[in-house]
């Protein structure tokens, strides 16, 4: 097989498979934190997760059990304290941090919220708020109450993730399609100057 054969193949075999990125779905994590059990699915896997990262949520114990199909559930992250990685979901309770993560069902009822504008003792801290009745007094007989955090603490861990076929965009798929006619037609052109001989 001489050398320009040789480079039109390989020129078909990047014109069908050069632009065929894989995609990763979702990621989801197994949450164990706090006396909390459930899930977070997050559509990436290294980054700061935002409220659209966030593919759907279920969280239950120290008396909540919400998630995000029921009516009214909503996200509210802001900041880069939550971040997601390939192995945990990690939040940083950093001091005199504004960044907060919401799960929420109603906005004074069944929530579960991750931030850091809580003070101890005249030191900063991050604080984790746990509610399932309409009292905002934080004590276990009120429905409300807080926990104490601080530093990065690993809230979720990897349990799955789900990858789906590589597929062409539109741009792609022109540009595929260009080269492969491209090298087709220098094939064929070769073939038929060759006959005479």
């Amino acid at each position: 097989m001489d050398t320009l054969r040789r480079i039109t193949m390989i020129s078909c075999a990047f014109a069908l498979f050069a632009h065929l990125p894989a995609r990763a779905d979702s990621f989801t994590y197994d949450v164990n934190y706090f006396g909390l059990t459930g899930n977070i699915v997050a559509s990436c896997d290294s980054c700061a997760l935002s409220s659209s990262d966030v593919v759907s949520w279920a969280f239950s114990g120290q008396g909540i059990d919400i998630n995000s199909s029921m009516a009214g559930a909503r996200t509210l992250i802001s900041g880069s304290s939550l971040q997601a990685t390939p192995s945990v979901v990690s939040y940083a309770f950093t001091p005199d941090s504004l960044d907060s993560a919401v799960f929420l069902v109603s906005d004074s009822v069944n929530f579960l919220s991750y931030g850091t504008a809580a003070s101890e003792g005249g030191e900063n801290v991050g604080e984790i708020d746990v509610c399932y009745a309409s009292s905002i007094v934080y004590s276990a007989s009120s429905g409300c109450f807080g926990g104490l955090a601080s530093g990065t603490q690993p809230i979720a861990t990897i349990a799955k993730s789900t990858v789906t076929a590589p597929e062409l965009d539109s741009t792609a798929q022109v540009t595929s399609l260009t080269l492969l006619f491209g090298a087709l037609a220098v094939l064929l052109g070769r073939r038929q100057f060759r006959t005479p001989a």
